[in-house]
């Protein structure tokens, strides 16, 4: 079967990143099926490359997540235009389309009322939900023709894959007559392996990902702050990746709030933040103070923390904090509270209980997020569809 796989921000190992959609195209290739992949990159000029087994068409359109809201629409509407173009003129069976933005479930739309090409939609992230409750969509004409559009791209799926239960939830409310799975981010075991860290004189607290408005990391600054008053020599933090708020934390860090048990490390390939992660006790997980992103979000920290069996410290509430807290694996950071709490919990836990909340970080990865499994149902679910 030839599958087209629609995705802005497709990204390798090698690359770094949320690498998803890597996963999911090599499961569907080792399942006999041959993949084609339009996505984009930052040169001025298409070009077409093999990445391991399927063809790549990498369209120019730039975007970073410093852009402002016209910039990213502009990165939006430039990949639905130059995508759909494309995808047209290309043979396929299916086609296989991941969100964000909201605009490839349109590609797949479109594909299939010119092309008679049924899809299935993956939904990553809430759109238009989150970024409308986040406040950057605020004109109703434009919310209501972004909530027209959602509903239209999910009643004419053949399939459509959710990322947690709320984004499920969700989907349900909207639309009914098409089956939706869930099918979370993966916890890849093979290449996260168990590191045990812990010191009896430093504690390593580390967060790796997008450092973006929704992120919320003045949660993580204000903790270390703590930690550099209450615990002066017990604590370090660090900071991986890059986004739109790295320059205002680095300044907030350094100059406002003078603290030296915080580091910052550049955006990195996987193996690069694998490394980082073996030499940490404990990984953060943040987002901004906004319900929607606890209650929907699927982030890929959180499992490739738990794959490599690292207590994860999460400052939101919602469906991740509560299997956490439930498996024991780790802890919530109440940002409203006094972070000294926290901190005290962590330095007063003997190590028997630390290796108790490796052992549940590591389990919940097994029984729960396993990749080969994840990755299996997936391929059943294209597998099931295809000829609809």
């Amino acid at each position: 079967m030839k599958i087209l796989y629609i995705h802005q921000y497709f990204k390798t190992p090698q690359e770094g990143g949320a690498i998803r959609s890597y996963h999911v195209a090599k499961a569907l290739l080792a399942a006999g099926h041959e993949v084609t992949m339009i996505t984009t990159h930052h040169l001025p000029q298409k070009i077409v490359v093999m990445v391991e087994g399927m063809k790549v068409y990498y369209l120019p359109v730039p975007y970073h997540n410093s852009f402002g809201t016209l910039k990213r629409l502009g990165a939006f509407l430039s990949f639905l235009l130059q995508a759909t173009r494309l995808a047209i003129q290309l043979k396929k069976d299916l086609v296989y389309a991941t969100s964000t933005p909201l605009t490839v479930g349109v590609i797949a739309l479109i594909n299939r009322w010119l092309c008679s090409t049924p899809y299935v939609f993956e939904v990553r992230d809430l759109w238009p939900k989150v970024p409308i409750a986040m406040g950057y969509v605020k004109h109703r004409f434009l919310i209501r023709v972004l909530y027209f559009a959602e509903k239209i791209i999910y009643r004419h799926a053949a399939a459509l894959i959710a990322l947690s239960p709320g984004i499920e939830k969700a989907i349900k409310a909207v639309c009914q007559s098409v089956p939706v799975y869930m099918v979370p981010n993966f916890a890849d075991t093979d290449f996260y392996t168990p590191q045990a860290h812990l010191t009896q004189h430093k504690i390593t607290i580390t967060y790796q990902g997008t450092l973006g408005v929704a992120n919320g990391l003045d949660a993580l600054l204000l903790l270390a702050q703590a930690a550099e008053s209450y615990y002066p020599t017990r604590f370090q933090f660090n900071i991986m990746g890059d986004g739109a708020a790295k320059d205002k934390l680095m300044h907030q860090a350094s100059k406002v709030m003078s603290l030296t048990n915080v580091a910052f490390y550049p955006f990195a390939n996987k193996t690069l933040a694998r490394e980082l992660m073996q030499v940490s006790d404990v990984m953060y997980v943040s987002f901004a103070p906004f319900s929607i992103l606890g209650e929907t979000t699927s982030p890929n920290k959180f499992f490739d923390a738990l794959a490599m069996h690292k207590p994860v410290i999460l400052n939101f509430q919602g469906w991740l904090a509560d299997l956490l807290l439930a498996h024991k694996a780790g802890f919530y950071h109440d940002t409203a509270c006094n972070e000294k709490a926290l901190l005290t919990t962590i330095i007063d836990m003997p190590p028997h209980e630390w290796a108790d909340m490796r052992t549940a970080a590591g389990q919940l990865a097994h029984d729960c997020f396993k990749m080969d499994k994840q990755l299996s149902t997936i391929v059943a679910i294209v597998a099931g569809f295809a000829v609809k």
